[in-house]
Formats: structure tokens, sequence, C-alpha cells
């Protein structure tokens, strides 16, 4: 009972955020026949901009169009693009993995980092490098994205000359050329992601050495390196896993000016020209994907919370 409340919830959530969206996007300013007809600045005739919205179908009430496009969605279909006519479902197939692929290597980065990191502030606690650490974080947490993008472009693509300043090659044609322009909107991402883990692991670890079953380890002889790793650290990492499991599902809809900036091509930089363009079908079907993928996310800890605590469930 407790799964199947969890699970009708979840897809309530994602209605009620797709619905928002369908609404919100019509709301925006500016007709998409305009804008598709619009060349050089010049207003395009009426007449052909009638003709536009009505083969398009852009003429008829809202809540009609709403109703098709719920219907499509029963059907597992997001519509179609308004400005080449290519299913939206495909476009989002083939932007998706990018973005996907992004967030994966900026998670890996922030994990090897900030676990490490956090654990030597832990243990280093009131210290120098305590202090120096989360001085680092506070910086990384609280600065902007793309304040980190830039800087990286102008000082590591720019002034050294290490790396290119963006751009996107596919795997298959070159993995080497592929990974290296992963790695710095990769990195640009995972320096504040980072900077929550370091902060998330010390947390959990400092709580952790003060429990019972710590002291009683230490008792019994255990030496402070079977204490940290065998103990501390494996009862520790669960709130971490937990804050880095939700923290992705939220990057899905925070890589936007990352992507823009290194002009990496994913779902969210295409989000972003169909808002421009005011391509409603491409709009409402990436937010509710991007929807669909985080509350999946909460479900999955939200499930396996439940396993593992039956309290959780009651």
């Amino acid at each position: 009972m407790w799964f199947a409340k969890r699970v009708a919830l979840s897809l309530l959530l994602v209605w009620m955020v797709a619905t928002m969206a369908f609404g919100a996007i019509h709301l925006v300013p500016g007709d998409p026949a305009e804008i598709m007809l619009s060349e050089g600045g010049f207003a395009p005739d009426p007449s052909a901009v009638a003709a536009l919205r009505e083969e398009l179908g852009l003429d008829r009430p809202l809540v009609e169009q709403y109703a098709d496009w719920l219907r499509g969605l029963a059907r597992g279909e997001l519509g179609h693009s308004l400005l080449d006519q290519e299913p939206v479902d495909e476009l989002i197939g083939r932007r998706l993995p990018r973005t996907l692929e992004l967030i994966l290597a900026a998670t890996v980065f922030a994990a090897l980092v900030g676990v490490p990191l956090g654990v030597l502030a832990a243990v280093r606690r009131g210290g120098l490098l305590d202090r120096t650490l989360n001085g680092f974080a506070a910086v990384f947490d609280g600065m902007p994205v793309f304040v980190i993008a830039t800087l990286m472009i102008l000082v590591l693509a720019r002034q050294l000359e290490w790396v290119s300043t963006g751009g996107y090659v596919p795997f298959a044609e070159n993995p080497s050329a592929h990974v290296k322009l992963l790695m710095m909107p990769a990195i640009a991402i995972g320096l504040g992601f980072a900077a929550v883990v370091l902060r998330m692991t010390r947390a959990a670890v400092l709580d952790t050495l003060n429990r019972d079953f710590v002291r009683t380890a230490r008792s019994k002889g255990a030496s402070p390196l079977r204490i940290l790793v065998h103990h501390a650290l494996r009862n520790a990492l669960m709130p971490v896993v937990t804050v880095v499991t939700l923290h992705m599902g939220a990057m899905l809809g925070g890589t936007v000016l990352t992507e823009f900036v290194f002009n990496w091509p994913g779902i969210s930089s295409m989000m972003v020209d169909a808002v421009n363009s005011r391509d409603y079908p491409v709009v409402v079907g990436t937010l509710f994907v991007i929807a669909a993928i985080f509350v999946a996310l909460n479900l999955a800890v939200d499930l396996l919370y439940g396993m593992i605590d039956p309290r959780v469930r009651a």
C-alpha cells in the first residue's frame, strides 16, 4: 500500500509539472508562426501568419490543444516540433544522453574529490586543513556555475591554452577528443557539487565517529584506520549517497548555462532554443522528461529507504 501511494504521488507530481509547463509556455509573449515567418526583421504577412497558425493547430482553443497533448502522452508520444515537424521524443532521444553523460561525469568528479576531502576534514577537525577545505567548499558552493565556467575558459583555454574552449565530438568518431571536450563542462558543474559532497561527508563522518558502536570498536583496540574505513565511513555514506542521487536530478535542469557556455549540445541547450522560437511541444516535452527523471530518482531513494528502514513506511 505504501509503495502504491508513493508511485501514485510521483505520477501526479509529474503530471502537475507538465500541466504547469504547458500553460506557462503559452503565456510567454510571441507567436511561433510570426517568429517562423519573420525574415530580416520585417513583419510577416498577417494572412500567411493566420494560415500557418491554422496549419500548426495553434488557432484552436488551448483546452483542445492540451487534451490532444494528453492523448498523445497516453500513447507514449510527446508531439512534433513546430519548426521541422520532427517527433519530440526523437529530438530528446538524441540530446538527453549527452546531458546525462555530462551529469554522470560531474557526479563522478564530485564524488572522487568531495568524499576523500570530506573524510580528511573530519579527521583533522578544527585544524588548518579542515579550515582550508571548508573555506574552499564555501567559495565553490556559493559561486554560480556560469562564473566557474567562464573563468575556466578565460584561464585554461584562452591564456594557458591547455584545453579547447568547448564544442562536441561524438565518442565513436574520436574518443580522445570527446573526453577532452567533456572534462571542462563536467569539472565546471562538479566543483560546486564537490563542495556539497565535501561538507556532507565531513558532517556525516563526524556524527558517526561519536556513535556508541565506534566507541565500542575503540575500546576493543581497533586501529584508527579500521575504525574510519570499516565503521565510520561505511555508515556515513548513506546520507551522502542520498544527497548525490537527488543532486543528480536537480542538475538536469541546471546544466543550461554550462551547455551554452561550452557549446555542449545537450537537452538543456535544446530547450533554450525551443523557448526562444516558442516551439511549445519541444519545451513541454523536455520539461516533462526532466520532471519524470527527477521524480523517478526521488522515488527510488524513498523506496530504498523504505526497504532499509521499515519505520519510513509507517
